[in-house]
This record gives structure tokens, C-alpha cells and sequence, in this order.
């Protein structure tokens, strides 16, 4: 229901690239502690998810406070980038696609977050502060404003910050996707085999063939209950 009505099958040479994107995300979302669990990754085309999608499942607490840690936002920032890291690293730079542009807009709109509407970003020059102020812009929706008394300094240390951050973590999610590659490429065969696979069936596969230090770290990383739910 969440994703819509299925749409026409594309071909085989389509679908392998899908299944890389997805098999990069849902990879990257089961390595990453703080991320949901991965509920199913497709690459059957739908009406509102053309191009496959990975579904982690719902945390009412976050989608009904909007309220999220930091290192829930950085590694949420890595599982969003990740369709375009396994796209460079399967098929090279120069044939990266447009299908991107949705992930790359959620991945401007977390270090937006981060930098410049809650005050996230390390070092002196911007500090714990917001450069924005919230305005309705109808429904839950929030639109950030960046006052008239923000300097146009302060804005070019945000951008700066602003790609900092995109440029790490993207050649962080590239490394990661490669040291696992074992991993992503058992996960873009079972999608291709299979369309669709759920959550167990996912964490089965990264949990025989990815790289053991990852699963380690993963193992051993204490993330707290949220407690908003």
C-alpha cells in the first residue's frame, strides 16, 4: 500500500542497475546500528516508487516527534547516498544515472538539518546554534528561513560545512559498499532472481557474507531505546 500499484517490468539491463541501487541501501541500512530494521527491499517498478525501493520499518515515535540524534542523521545520510555510491562503484563514474536526484534531495535536506536548523555542526565558527527559524508552511510541514541578521559569511561557512559533510560521507559509504562487496553482490543477485526479498531473508545474506569487522562493530554498538515510542 505504501509504495502503490505495481507498474510494468523493465528489462534485464534495468533491473540489474535497481538491483545494485537497492542492494546497496538495504546493505548499507542493515550494517548501520542506529538505522530500523530493513522490513523489504524491491526492484519491481510501482506507481509511486518507479525505480525499487528499500523500506525500513515504521518508528511511529520519530515520524510523529520529527525528533532524531545525530548519529541517527549521519547514518541515515549514508543508507541515502548509497544507490549512488554502488552506481560508481558498478559502473564507473561516467554513466551515474538521474535516477539519484530523489536520494540526493533527502541527502541535501539531512545536512541541512544537521548544519543549519539544529546546530549540529562541530567547530567555533557556527557553534550550537540554528541559522534558521522554522515557518509553517501548511500541514506538519516546516519550511526554515534563514534570518535577514545572518551574515553572508556565516551562510558561506554553512555551504562550506553543508559539502564537507556530503563529500565524507559519500566516500564513507563508497568504502564500506566496497569492503562488502562480497555482500552486495550476493544481495543484486537475489533481486534479480527474486524481484522482491524481505527483511530476514536480507540480514541472512549480510549476516553470511559481509565483512566480519562490520558485523563486529555492529554486533557491538549499544544504541539506546528510542524513547518517544
Amino acid at each position: 500500500e505504501r509504495l502503490g500499484p505495481e507498474r510494468s517490468r523493465y528489462s534485464d539491463r534495468a533491473r540489474k542497475r535497481l538491483a545494485v541501487m537497492e542492494a546497496a541501501t538495504a546493505l548499507t541500512c542493515t550494517l548501520l546500528p542506529a538505522i530500523e530494521p530493513v522490513v523489504l527491499s524491491t526492484i519491481t517498478p510501482r506507481e509511486k516508487f518507479p525505480f525499487g525501493q528499500t523500506v525500513v520499518k515504521a518508528n511511529e515515535g520519530r515520524e510523529l516527534t520529527q525528533a532524531f540524534t545525530k548519529r541517527y542523521l549521519e547514518e541515515q545520510l549514508l543508507t541515502v547516498l548509497a544507490g549512488r555510491a554502488a552506481e560508481e562503484v558498478y559502473y564507473g563514474e561516467d554513466e551515474l544515472s538521474t535516477m539519484q536526484q530523489r536520494r540526493l534531495v533527502m541527502a541535501r535536506r539531512i545536512v541541512t538539518k544537521l548544519v543549519v536548523s539544529t546546530g549540529m555542526s562541530p567547530g567555533d565558527v557556527i557553534g550550537p546554534r540554528t541559522l534558521s527559524t522554522p515557518k509553517s508552511s501548511g500541514g506538519r510541514a516546516l519550511a526554515q528561513v534563514v534570518p535577514k541578521f545572518v551574515s553572508a559569511e556565516l551562510q558561506e561557512e554553512a555551504n562550506v560545512r553543508m559539502k564537507a559533510m556530503l563529500k565524507t560521507a559519500y566516500e564513507e559509504t563508497k568504502t564500506l559498499l566496497v569492503r562488502n562487496r562480497k555482500a552486495l553482490d550476493a544481495l543484486v543477485d537475489a533481486l534479480m532472481a527474486e524481484d522482491t526479498l524481505d527483511g530476514a531473508s536480507i540480514r541472512a545474506i549480510v549476516e553470511r557474507e559481509a565483512d566480519e569487522g562490520d558485523l563486529r562493530t555492529r554486533a557491538a554498538a549499544q544504541v539506546e531505546d528510542d524513547y518517544f515510542i
